[in-house]
């Protein structure tokens, strides 16, 4: 894992693989794990060989050698490739939210607090949304739309607020998006906003 064999290691001093910034983590943790005896468990780095740099997670656990001695039983793990993926998740993340936010368009999504089994009718799907649905996530444009002045003040509104479930339109409107495999295009909406102003929206949905 750090380019070495065991011939290069055997008797060096543990620094051989710390980073600078790790040395006095290491003295403090060193200091815990002899007085007390604690397990370390912990995700850091360390150093290769060549000087690179990697991800790795420590287990080490007091090992007593006689002597009033005390030893450290470790185990590393390489997590080089998951630190990768978490790296990456939260850039696509950024990503995401960056352009909700900057779209000239509403985006929303929602959540159900119990999910909808498709297994029932349509109907008892639809009366399924409107209870256990809320609003999860939009950007300002929904926000101002339906009469608020920014996304915070409108997130986690349930579904039942967003649209009237007694609105036979909007009961419509949700069998299409149901009856359509929860894909719909170009669906037309009518709602009131907070200042009772009626607004016509065009919607497109997908689960």
């Amino acid at each position: 894992m750090f380019q070495y064999t065991i011939d290069d290691v055997k008797g060096k001093n543990v620094n051989t693989y710390l980073v600078p910034e790790n040395l006095a983590e290491q003295a403090s943790q060193m200091s815990l794990f002899v007085l007390k005896g604690e397990v370390i468990h912990k995700e850091t780095v360390r150093k290769r060989k060549d000087g690179s740099i990697v991800d790795v997670s420590i287990l080490g656990y007091p090992i007593t050698l006689g002597n009033d001695q005390i030893g450290v039983y470790g185990i590393y793990n390489d997590i080089t490739e998951r630190k990768e993926t978490e790296k990456a998740l939260r850039n696509s993340e950024e990503r995401y939210k960056a352009f909700v936010q900057q779209s000239s368009e509403g985006i929303l999504r929602f959540e159900f607090l119990e999910p909808i089994p498709v297994k029932l009718s349509t109907e008892q799907q639809i009366s399924h949304a409107f209870k256990y649905g809320f609003l999860a996530e939009c950007n300002e444009i929904v926000a101002k739309t339906h009469g608020y002045n920014s996304a915070e003040e409108i997130v986690g509104i349930r579904l039942s607020e967003f649209l009237s479930e007694a609105d036979p339109l909007n009961t419509e409107y949700m069998r299409k998006f149901i009856e359509s495999g929860y894909r719909l295009t170009d669906a037309e909406t009518e709602i009131t906003d907070k200042d009772g102003n009626k607004k016509y929206l065009l919607n497109n949905l997908v689960e």
